[in-house]
């Protein structure tokens, strides 16, 4: 599809030659204290009615079909009108944006598996498409009508299919976002996870795209909203926190990896390794073992085939 703009040739010299501004780690799943309340709710409801043996029941392994979908601007057909009769009018065509190769892709999901192997989960990509919707690609934000457009259109798979959509996350700066488990009930076409194509293996969102094995931690940590986890600095230093018992309480986010930081005394240092904290990716390497229970007891809950 081949979108037309005009512009004036200085607009698009420095815009196609401005580089992009170096992302951060902000990541826009953040429920509300009345959003979790009603979670864990709903979790507490939702385990009490599978078999009274299931706990006895270990599982080794639960493989979770991928279904990705790559995102893109589409070709761009630009009209540069001419700034003095010395000049001429231009077409200039920009090339399609977000477009990402199969190779991060299955890069992706080679360091998924990596990261969750300790877990148990295993993530099988099942299926890639592609489409070139620039309204799609710069504007699939949380509860708006693209995401519903989008989505609706684009998901496949039931509860227990992980649906990942690359975009690019141009007028709010976020790396990405996740529906929660319990959500899935009453929007089962929004369930997913959407996360800025730049991020992927050999992206170009620094510090998030480095080359394999220590990258693509935007997607390992949105996997992990997907599964039930929440961040480790939910809460700070009082309440239930991530309602992880062995993640030590984080007053704030981390930034870098800012080793022996302690910003809740008497708990233990943060956690800033672990793959729920804002971190950068090369200092995220762990879940805790009370995290992986969490996230199996919310997928039997909530995402079990």
């Amino acid at each position: 599809m081949l979108y037309k703009i005009i512009v004036t040739s200085l607009y698009i010299a420095g815009a196609l030659a401005a580089p992009r501004s170096e992302p951060v780690r902000v990541c826009g799943t953040n429920p509300t204290r009345e959003e979790i309340d009603i979670a864990e709710s709903r979790l507490a409801t939702a385990q009490a009615r599978l078999p009274t043996d299931s706990g006895a029941k270990v599982v080794q392994s639960i493989t979770i079909p991928v279904y990705w979908h790559v995102l893109s601007s589409g070709d761009c057909e630009i009209f540069s009108a001419a700034r003095s009769k010395d000049e001429t009018d231009k077409i200039i065509i920009a090339p399609s944006q977000g477009n990402v190769p199969d190779e991060q892709i299955t890069d992706s999901i080679t360091v998924m598996n990596e990261q969750y192997a300790p877990t148990g989960f295993v993530f099988q990509l099942t299926g890639t498409d592609r489409t070139s919707n620039a309204i799609w690609y710069n504007g699939l934000y949380e509860k708006t009508p693209v995401e519903a457009e989008a989505k609706g259109a684009l998901r496949q798979g039931g509860a227990n299919a992980l649906n990942v959509y690359t975009v690019s996350f141009t007028t709010n700066p976020i790396l990405g976002y996740t529906t929660m488990p319990a959500d899935y009930q009453n929007f089962p076409t929004l369930d997913g996870v959407v996360i800025d194509y730049t991020t992927l293996p050999g992206g170009t969102g620094a510090p998030y795209n480095l080359v394999h094995e220590k990258s693509g931690m935007t997607l390992v940590h949105e996997t992990g909203h997907w599964l039930g986890l929440y961040h480790t600095f939910e809460g700070g230093c009082t309440g239930d926190g991530d309602m992880v018992d062995d993640t030590p309480a984080q007053l704030s986010q981390t930034t870098g990896c800012p080793i022996g930081r302690d910003s809740c005394p008497g708990g233990g240092p943060d956690p800033i390794h672990n793959f729920m904290d804002y971190s950068n990716d090369s200092c995220m390497n762990e879940f805790t073992p009370g995290q992986s229970a969490r996230m199996k007891a919310v997928y039997a809950s909530f995402r079990a085939a």
